[in-house]
């Protein structure tokens, strides 16, 4: 069977860019931990204005103006602290093994990308820092001289599970990582 130029041609040049990737091995999103869901923060705001509006109404009852100013100034700060660190929880972090690959995406609360690098599997080693007070550390994903600090928003614990996950992960792709324990001091001795 003979084929046209153009069509060996396409085949020829667009033959691996067609080719599907495979399934990722691991897949995460990486958020950071909120204490407070949407409801909580609106009970804290309506409790911050209660309790300002009622010391304000009592010290202006006593004369004392300057003071009912202060702490409508305190009870302002306070909400916006609380909305601009909401702000900040918005960012997320993606880490995907796929391809004979590492690929950490980092996003802004918006959605845009920040970052994302690519490491390959061959010859990674993965960094686990902890101590015997808190746990893990922090988890660092390392291909000779490049680097990446990955779950840095997770717990010790989540941490932990995390990594643990993430070399079982490269493991079943066919790679073993080169995993280092770091011990870093106890706080109790």
């Amino acid at each position: 069977m003979r084929s046209s130029p153009a069509t060996g041609q396409e085949r020829a040049s667009g033959e691996a860019d067609r080719r599907p990737l495979d399934p990722p091995v691991f897949d995460a999103v990486v958020t950071p931990t909120r204490s407070l869901s949407d409801d909580g923060v609106m009970f804290l705001f309506a409790a911050v204005f209660a309790a300002a509006t009622a010391l304000q109404f009592l010290f202006l009852l006593q004369g004392l103006w300057p003071t009912a100013i202060g702490i409508g100034f305190n009870a302002v700060f306070l909400i916006v602290a609380v909305v601009a660190c909401r702000r900040d929880q918005g960012r997320w972090e993606h880490v995907v093994v796929q391809d004979g690959a590492v690929v950490v995406s980092q996003h802004a609360r918006n959605g845009r990308l920040l970052r994302r690098r690519a490491l390959p599997l061959f010859g990674l080693a993965i960094e686990r820092h902890y101590d015997s007070d808190f746990g893990e550390q922090s988890l660092r994903i390392r291909h000779r001289n490049r680097s990446l600090l990955v779950a840095s928003d997770l717990s010790p614990s989540e941490r932990a599970a995390f990594g643990d996950a993430l070399v079982r992960a490269i493991e079943s792709a066919g790679h073993r990582p080169r995993v280092e324990r770091r011990r870093g001091a106890a706080l109790s001795q």
